[in-house]
């Protein structure tokens, strides 16, 4: 039902159960616990305010200049923009219908039409958004048979630019 109801945002079954079981002994934090390794020290939100900062004051700087200057690497700075700057989702379809184009005809001993829920249609079409702080600066609609990869996220970088 969940999975009905959310799609792919959806927990799955394991997870449900896990945090189920943790409630369970006695756990109240929603948060996950600390997991063992080594910390993350590039994405803090020192660094985080460092880069936002640097594309504010210079929109065509690069986002190997912002790593080097920051102090970070490139692959984390890839992550602070893509967490900061722009983000993307699925957009469904909806075929809705007006009350007005939804009443129709009848005979005072007919019975009353059926109307059938509003369901997510199955068409889905994926779109990009860039904004900054005043709000959205860019977004694109992927085209149909179009693949999400590297070379078609370049192209909409460039266009963005």
């Amino acid at each position: 039902m969940l999975t009905k109801a959310y799609g792919e945002s959806a927990m799955s079954k394991v997870r449900i159960y896990e945090w189920y079981k943790r409630f369970q002994d006695g756990h109240e934090n929603v948060e996950d616990d600390e997991r063992p390794g080594r910390p993350s020290t590039s994405t803090t939100d020192e660094n985080v305010k460092k880069v936002k900062e640097m594309v504010m004051n210079d929109r065509r700087i690069t986002i190997r200049k912002v790593a080097d200057d920051v102090g970070i690497s490139v692959g984390s700075c890839h992550e602070i923009f893509s967490d900061v700057l722009g983000d993307e989702t699925w957009v469904y379809g909806y075929d809705v219908e007006t009350k007005a184009q939804s009443s129709q005809w009848r005979h005072s001993g007919s019975p009353r039409p059926k109307k059938t829920r509003q369901v997510r249609s199955n068409s889905k079409i994926k779109l990009t958004v860039f904004f900054d702080f005043n709000g959205i600066v860019h977004h694109e609609f992927l085209p149909q048979g179009q693949t999400m990869n590297k070379e078609y996220c370049l192209q909409v970088q460039r266009r963005l630019r």
